[in-house]
């Protein structure tokens, strides 16, 4: 994929963000309204930085080889971490719960922001890929683990908001239907 798949989406993203961003700028005490700007922008982010021409120009301007592959990881970790908040805040519940829950999610994702970016610098990338620096790096010693730190990171996010959606709907379907008798 070349670099308009990317940027449209980015654009795109960039935009929802402008329109979203009086509303955050008057209610960014609000956690919904901060979770939903945050999951906008760090998604116009991601998308941008993840296009191969953003990623050679990334590498270049800082004369270090797939440096762009933990900032791109760790963007998307923090997107998850990001929805994970945005689904948590829009389920509800007693405002401390959600927090502590909160908390806990973006703790958890900065310590493996923290993880990929150690592991990076520990191993050893010298050969840049735009494209496919998972599986070019897959079995050496420390970007591997970076590789498959990123995929449980995204599986796990993937994994309990499936879960946290799927009991939210099966709590409001049985609300619905202990409403209608």
């Amino acid at each position: 994929m070349s670099g308009p798949y990317y940027y449209i989406p980015a654009a795109a993203m960039g935009v929802a963000f402008a329109s979203r961003f009086p509303a955050f700028w008057r209610g960014w005490r609000d956690p919904l309204v901060r979770s939903i700007c945050l999951v906008i922008l760090l998604s116009a982010t991601t998308f941008t930085l993840a296009a191969p021409p953003t990623i050679a120009a990334v590498n270049r301007s800082t004369g270090i080889p797939n440096l762009s592959g933990p900032l791109v990881y760790s963007l998307i970790m923090a997107f998850s971490a990001a929805c994970l908040d945005l689904v948590l805040n829009w389920r509800g519940g007693p405002l401390a719960v959600v927090r502590k829950n909160a908390r806990r999610w973006m703790t958890g994702y900065a310590v493996v922001i923290v993880a990929l970016n150690a592991f990076f610098v520990l191993g050893d990338a010298p050969v840049e890929r735009l494209r496919d620096l998972d599986t070019y790096y897959a079995t050496t010693p420390f970007i591997r683990e970076m590789i498959t730190l990123y995929l449980l990171g995204a599986s796990t996010s993937a994994i309990v908001m499936s879960v946290l959606c799927w009991r939210w709907a099966l709590g409001t379907v049985s609300r619905i239907r202990c409403g209608a008798r």
